[in-house]
């Protein structure tokens, strides 16, 4: 006898299913495919919460300091010129540039007052007013007194500083019975006493070595090159979970110091410009991982007050570090004085940055909280 399998097809129309076929609790509607896909597009590429107008801020900010570092750091380049100019000693001449990083960085206590008083937007457009007052008058400078107000105060309180994210007494006091810090503080405020004089004194030690003016002054043009470059690559390197950061920023400023120490020896320019690409590498990083390190040492709770007493201090060491490498010239009539001093200031911040990152990694060997909540677990009362 012979099977027969019979196949019965049923046809259902689609819109008979509706949502009450399924359980309530769990289905209440069936999306739309065309939603789901906006849906998806959004969360990919999500709009500016502000309607983009943070681009335009960061672009601000860029402007802002391109031209603040930028005038400070290519210094070198008018110093030469001011020499021949007011016929005037390389220690005068140097307080002009001097006073001028000393006040940007002094003036963070000042800026953070009127950035609570009246908003960064309206502080910033008045103090960029202000500047650009102080340099436009400076090209007319019939003194260096003249250039001493004009260029390095005027035109040194308008680079705004980044409030402090949450300034408190505790805070502070925590911040300055941190033995790590204060040692990270002594090494940072020493170093910059010989951070600028690369910056300001070696176009006119190349000149007088014997290379063209053009060619002295193009060599703060490549330390400040590479020094971008110099940001990227080590800025990445730094990222790695292998690599420490405080004993990466120990090491920055051995490097400067073995070859600020080597450049007293140098005789052409190939080799000159081999040590502005080192030097810019190096103390460019040096100098923007000094807020990363510090968060690293004190926690980003206590950042704001701890940067804002390193900078305070830098600024000091800042604005007397190029007369005393200039008077040093003016004493012995050479710059190897000068760059030997620089440079042992350079070794000495390393070194001192080292015992920073051993005393730390002693009490993290002891079973002490490391990193970065060591001895900072401060409460208001």
């Amino acid at each position: 006898m012979k099977k027969t399998n019979t196949e019965l097809t049923i046809s259902v129309d689609a819109e008979e299913l509706t949502p009450l076929d399924y359980p309530t609790d769990e289905i209440t509607a069936i999306p739309n495919t065309d939603e789901v896909d906006k849906a998806c597009d959004n969360v990919d590429n999500p709009s500016p919460p502000d309607g983009g107008w943070g681009w335009i801020c960061v672009g601000a900010r860029f402007v802002s300091v391109f031209i603040c570092f930028g005038v400070v750091y290519s210094f070198g380049v008018i110093y030469v010129e001011l020499v021949d100019v007011f016929s005037a000693t390389r220690a005068e001449v140097a307080w002009v540039g001097s006073v001028a990083s000393g006040a940007m960085h002094m003036a963070g206590p000042l800026s953070s007052l009127l950035n609570e008083q009246y908003g960064f937007r309206v502080t910033t457009i008045i103090a960029g007013g202000v500047a650009a007052v102080g340099f436009l008058v400076s090209a007319f400078a019939p003194s260096l007194f003249f250039l001493y107000f004009s260029f390095g105060v005027v035109g040194g309180a308008h680079q705004r500083r980044r409030r402090p994210s949450c300034v408190s007494f505790h805070s502070l006091f925590a911040v300055m019975n941190h033995r790590p810090f204060l040692i990270f503080l002594a090494a940072t405020a020493a170093t910059h006493l010989g951070v600028m004089v690369p910056y300001v004194h070696l176009p006119d030690l190349a000149r007088l070595t014997g290379v063209a003016k053009g060619d002295a002054s193009f060599l703060v043009s490549i330390m400040g090159f590479v020094g971008i470059l110099g940001r990227l690559l080590f800025g990445y390197i730094a990222d790695f979970r292998c690599v420490s950061r405080i004993l990466f920023y120990a090491v920055m400023l051995l490097i400067c110091g073995a070859g600020t120490l080597l450049c007293t020896m140098v005789k052409t320019y190939t080799l000159f410009a081999v040590y502005a690409a080192v030097q810019g590498a190096f103390i460019g990083t040096w100098t923007a991982f000094t807020p990363i390190v510090l968060t690293d040492i004190v926690g980003v709770q206590h950042t704001g007050n701890a940067l804002g007493l390193t900078i305070f201090l830098s600024g000091i060491s800042i604005t007397v570090a190029s007369p005393i490498a200039g008077s040093l010239f003016d004493f012995t009539g050479r710059y190897v004085a000068s760059f030997y001093l620089a440079a042992s200031i350079y070794l000495l911040g390393g070194l001192l940055n080292i015992a920073c990152y051993l005393y730390i990694k002693l009490k993290h060997d002891k079973g002490i909280d490391s990193l970065p909540t060591y001895v900072l677990d401060v409460q208001a009362t």
